[in-house]
């Protein structure tokens, strides 16, 4: 299984650089940057990234239609796809609305939106011109080039750049199994919940006839790892306080009463975060752990499930993230 580290795009950007060094060093295998609209974009922490290591796999993650035109992506991919030499990889959906909706951005009827995004980026990735008013975006001939050697205009031929797509619900799933080279799951799953996405997908890529190994399963969990991880844990609780309460409801199954979580959110909602997100449910789908060994035991989780790739989000206070980083290093290789 594929072991990553992963930024919200919340922090000071030199930090974190640093940090992607040491994974790299540690020889974990890749770093995930999130976009959430109103932070840090991704694009330019991963120009960073792919400049400072030679082998980690970069990835970007939360690219929608609702923050840039597909042509503008698609240039902006292109350029890093041949910086990196083929080291990109990129995760798109559709952005919450509680952000998409700040700067306008329509998400109304998703699957057609993803699918359109995914097929627009991947014809103008492979140097075919594309027009229409297509459910991602407006195109006129719109094409990416690029110059031989003779400085002769020649369609755009580069590095490709697998797209994954972002997904939970059901028919997103079956879509993402469909379009994308693979899927990445949101942080705070149940171990029920990712082995019911992981049973979904591989029955709609068996139905579709696309091989299981050549599609991959990502998740991702938040991660604190320190010895006295337990005190940070309130970092954890914090970002999950910010998710709509029907979606956690859904994606923590079997480990919160969903029900009762959003009657309760609807009276208190700071309340009832504290009482239903507790630090044994957080363990249950998060890694909140003192050492490698803590590290390996809540990794296993997605390992039973059935994940390829795990993405583990630093979100503990600064001074634990080279610890943590050094666990993760340990624990992969025990793996």
């Amino acid at each position: 299984m594929k072991i990553n580290i992963g930024f919200m795009g919340v922090d000071p950007i030199a930090p974190t650089v640093e940090l992607v060094k040491l994974a790299e060093s540690c020889g974990l295998d890749g770093v995930f940057s999130s976009e959430h609209l109103g932070f840090h974009d991704a694009i330019v922490p991963s120009a960073i990234f792919i400049q400072e290591t030679s082998r980690l796999e970069i990835n970007i993650v939360g690219l929608g239609a609702a923050s840039r035109h597909p042509g503008l992506l698609a240039m902006e991919l292109a350029s890093l796809a041949e910086v990196s030499k083929g080291r990109l990889r990129v995760q798109v959906g559709t952005g919450a609305d509680s952000l998409v909706n700040k700067i306008g951005g329509n998400r109304a009827r998703p699957l057609p939106l993803v699918r359109s995004l995914v097929k627009t980026l991947r014809s103008l990735l492979n140097g075919e011109a594309v027009t229409g008013d297509l459910p991602a975006g407006v195109f006129d001939g719109f094409a990416l080039k690029g110059f031989d050697e003779e400085r002769n205009m020649q369609p755009y031929s580069g590095y490709p750049v697998p797209i994954d797509v972002m997904a939970i619900q059901p028919a997103m799933l079956r879509l993402a199994a469909n379009v994308g080279e693979g899927v990445v799951l949101s942080a705070g799953c149940s171990e029920l919940v990712l082995r019911n996405t992981v049973e979904i997908i591989e029955k709609e890529l068996k139905e579709i006839g696309r091989k299981r190994e050549d599609f991959r399963i990502s998740a991702v969990s938040y991660c604190v790892v320190d010895p006295d991880a337990d005190k940070h844990a309130g970092n954890i609780q914090r970002v999950f306080g910010n998710y709509d309460p029907v979606g956690t409801s859904k994606i923590m199954t079997g480990v919160i009463d969903g029900e009762a979580y959003i009657k309760a959110c609807t009276e208190d909602r700071e309340k009832a975060v504290r009482d239903f997100i507790t630090l044994d449910v957080m363990k249950k789908v998060g890694v909140i752990a003192k050492d490698a060994d803590g590290v390996k035991k809540s990794v296993s989780m997605y390992q039973r499930a059935g994940i390829d790739s795990v993405c583990l989000h630093l979100v503990g206070p600064m001074d634990t993230r080279a610890y943590a980083v050094e666990c993760m290093g340990q624990m992969k290789r025990g793996l």
